[in-house]
């Protein structure tokens, strides 16, 4: 009896330690996100969280060996996508079949990535991604580009513009198109996407709760 007590005692003290790892290494995931070391992509089927090769980056986890930070990012990552996808309750009745200590620690494990990974720009940016079939925007690039006068032409300060895009079916296909805007064109496309979001806002505002 006692010897199975103690067995016991060691498998609860493992499943704390690594409920502890877990949550340590959740909450430096989400201040890599704040910081913007760490991403985290969606498109129609699949989620992933990219980390930025820095110093930063390797001396957050440097404590932790690499398979054990896939292994945890693996596991917040499939925690995000069932709490995106409305799944909790069915995640926590599943567990509470599995005993009240795998109950527990996934209940712990939920709060945790509630915590430090969910807010509402994930929310939205997983509506988006999981319901858009054609190409969305992958990455927008401006910078201002300054023109030197001439003997026929004053100094001109422009924007040049890249965007791309991906196919949310297939993060393979991309494209990219570069081109170049002056002022009033910049105003042009500030303001009217200024108007697009307040009516989008004020749509959101008029939803029956």
């Amino acid at each position: 009896m006692i010897e199975q007590t103690k067995v016991v005692n060691l498998e609860q003290e493992m499943v704390n330690k690594n409920t502890d790892l877990f949550v340590n290494i959740t909450e430096i995931i989400g201040e890599l996100l704040k910081r913007g070391l760490a991403t985290i992509s969606f498109n129609y089927t699949d989620c992933a969280i990219t980390f930025a090769t820095t110093p930063e980056v390797q001396r957050a986890f440097a404590q932790y060996s690499v398979e054990r930070v896939q292994s945890i990012t693996d596991e917040v990552i499939d925690i995000t996508l069932k709490l995106l996808e409305n799944q909790e309750l069915t995640m926590l009745n599943q567990a509470q079949d599995a005993g009240k200590a795998v109950h527990g620690t996934l209940q712990k494990k939920i709060s945790t990535v509630k915590k430090f990974i969910l807010n509402n720009r994930l929310h939205n940016a997983y509506a988006f991604y999981s319901t858009s079939i054609g190409n969305v925007l992958d990455q927008f690039i401006a910078q201002k580009v300054v023109k030197p006068a001439t003997d026929r032409y004053d100094s001109l300060e422009t924007v040049m513009v890249k965007l791309t895009t991906k196919d949310n079916m297939d993060n393979r296909n991309r494209q990219s198109i570069s081109f170049e805007m002056y002022g009033d064109q910049v105003d042009e496309v500030i303001e009217t996407l200024k108007k697009i979001k307040q009516d989008i806002l004020s749509s959101s505002n008029q939803d029956p709760q």
